[in-house]
């Protein structure tokens, strides 16, 4: 599609991250983080380029009260300035429609249902399905995600997300979002298909010496430290009932060393010496391909 002036409606990627960065990832009227192009002066009927300067980001409910002229399109560009010039504005959000009474969490191939904590490091829950809470009759999703240096990039609160302002990218379409951080570098993607299903397809995540990675190919744990590695990589993996997902204790002043790796039946995989389980506490757990790193 194209207007008076053979402008396209499809807005170049460069341009589109430009716009992205400049609305903060949200709406810049509301926050809310599934969001449409607005074309604010001129209407794209009229544009002869795409200007950033003049294309912001709004979504749905806000660009209606355009279209209806229930809300102005001086008080959107003014929004959009101070959304660019103000430090103290809100991360964008989305409330996930999770209302089902299990929750289904993949990482990469390796999905885990009806968990309690679906990661766990050095003792923190990071990632956690929790009881209902007010009379609701669904669960809490609660979670934080880290990139590669350990900044948080993520965290979802009682099934509300929130990404960060200063991201290097955060792109959503359709059910699927993707975060980037420096370089353009992919730290988290993922999808959410309601009422009860979330896949994971791409993490890489540091915090402290232990380091979580998954992608198409499968789910990576494993601990660094002190020149010494060890990693546990499975894929086609699932689990039912674990009280923690993934484990990964980085606490101990030792390097990782492998002393064995049991698969036991409630207790999940351990890699004995390097701190490492997956599935604790599950008492049904399926497995196709494991594999294991050390160095």
């Amino acid at each position: 599609m194209q207007n008076k002036h053979g402008l396209q409606r499809h807005i170049p990627e460069a341009t589109a991250i430009a716009i992205r960065r400049r609305s903060k990832f949200g709406c810049v009227v509301c926050r809310c983080a599934i969001y449409q192009y607005e074309h604010i002066d001129p209407e794209f009927a009229d544009a002869e380029c795409h200007d950033p300067d003049k294309i912001c980001l709004l979504c749905g409910g806000c660009h209606d009260r355009v279209t209806r002229g229930r809300l102005s399109k001086e008080t959107v560009s003014a929004r959009y300035k101070s959304v660019q010039n103000s430090s103290d504005i809100r991360s964008p959000f989305e409330e996930l429609d999770i209302s089902a009474q299990s929750i289904t969490v993949s990482f990469g191939s390796a999905k885990f249902e009806q968990a309690e904590h679906l990661l766990r490091i050095n003792g923190v829950d990071l990632l956690s399905i929790l009881p209902p809470k007010g009379g609701a009759t669904f669960p809490n999703l609660n979670g934080i995600f880290c990139d590669v240096t350990g900044k948080e990039i993520f965290r979802i609160s009682d099934n509300v997300w929130e990404g960060p302002n200063d991201a290097w990218d955060i792109r959503v379409s359709g059910k699927n979002v993707t975060i980037k951080g420096e370089g353009g570098r992919t730290a988290l993607a993922f999808c959410v298909s309601p009422p009860g299903d979330i896949v994971i397809s791409q993490l890489d995540m540091y915090l402290g010496n232990c380091h979580v990675i998954c992608n198409g190919e499968g789910l990576m744990v494993g601990r660094v430290y002190a020149g010494r590695y060890a990693y546990v990589g499975m894929s086609n993996f699932s689990c039912t009932g674990a009280k923690v997902g993934i484990d990964v204790d980085g606490r101990s002043a030792m390097p990782p060393i492998v002393r064995s790796i049991t698969m036991t039946g409630g207790e999940g995989v351990a890699l004995q010496g390097a701190g490492i389980r997956i599935g604790m506490g599950a008492p049904v757990m399926l497995i196709a391909n494991i594999k294991l790193w050390v160095g």
